[in-house]
């Protein structure tokens, strides 16, 4: 944050010149918004990084000829927050990863990644991810989670030797860590509806 406004920091940054060598919030969302894309996802892992898309009535995507824009903002901590660090990855970037991984087989959804967030942090009183949704609810992070299975099958022996073994649940979900597993793929994405903050 400089002055009020989130700036994204490449690794040459220099706080004394934000505008030059980093990127404004707001510069950003007017480059997303010229995509033209179906659905812009944006995932942020960074101290002060849940800022707020819509701060009028105006949509940061606004309805046109072809209908709307799906839109997903992923913040890892609110707009008054630091982001925890950790050891190779963040907390936040961490858990993101392992909610991605659960489910073993069927569609994986942003729902379903969002919602396995706001359990992992749900008694954080210094970390909230912070969620943003224009969308359906429906809008898939993969079509199947065996896309998923060699990177699963590197990471599985290694969270196996530090949590002493690894939990798996009805529905073909493994558990890479030993927090509660979301329902199996019987679960439609209607049941994993996105609010719009």
């Amino acid at each position: 944050m400089h002055e009020a406004e989130f700036f994204s920091c490449a690794t040459d940054f220099d706080i004394k010149r934000p505008n030059e060598t980093g990127l404004l919030n707001s510069d950003l969302h007017v480059l997303l918004r010229s995509l033209d894309a179906d659905l812009v996802v944006k995932v942020i892992d960074a101290c002060s990084s849940g800022t707020l898309l819509v701060k009028s009535d105006h949509s940061f995507f606004p309805t046109n000829k072809n209908g709307s824009k799906n839109l997903i903002q992923i913040a890892s901590c609110l707009d008054s927050q630091n982001a925890m660090t950790g050891n190779p990855l963040s907390v936040f970037t961490d858990k993101f990863r392992a909610a991605a991984l659960r489910k073993t087989e069927c569609i994986v959804y942003y729902s379903d990644i969002i919602d396995t967030l706001r359990d992992e942090f749900i008694d954080s009183d210094s970390q909230t991810p912070h969620f943003v949704s224009q969308g359906t609810g429906r809008e898939q992070f993969v079509e199947t989670a065996k896309r998923f299975d060699e990177l699963r099958a590197k990471l599985l022996p290694r969270v196996a030797d530090t949590s002493g073994g690894l939990d798996t649940a009805p529905g073909g979900q493994v558990s890479l860590d030993p927090l509660e597993l979301l329902a199996g793929c019987g679960k439609t994405p209607l049941e994993h509806p996105i609010d719009t903050y």
